[in-house]
């Protein structure tokens, strides 16, 4: 089963090939990220402990459901500053 810290790597990737190939956003749901990353180890608690815990100052949630372990849940991170001055917001 996948770590909060595997999440977290994978996460970072992420926004570091968007930043690279000059994409300024990146809006990311939990389920389809699970998905994406592999659905036979799935942690749906971790994958969006992980997504919490990137968003940095001037990143918003596209849907922020009262449970944020919750499938809905959906992040929009910007990818053009990810600059470790930007605060992070979890």
């Amino acid at each position: 089963m996948y770590t909060e810290h595997d999440y977290d790597e994978i996460l970072c990737w992420k926004k570091q090939e968007y930043n690279i190939n000059g994409w300024n956003e990146m809006v990311l749901n939990v389920k389809e990220f699970i998905e994406e990353v592999s659905d036979e180890y799935a942690n749906l608690e971790a994958a969006a402990n992980a997504m919490l815990r990137n968003m940095l100052e001037g990143d918003r949630f596209v849907v922020e459901p009262a449970n944020r372990h919750s499938e809905e849940l959906t992040v929009c991170y910007y990818c053009d500053n990810l600059s470790e001055s930007r605060r992070r917001i979890f």
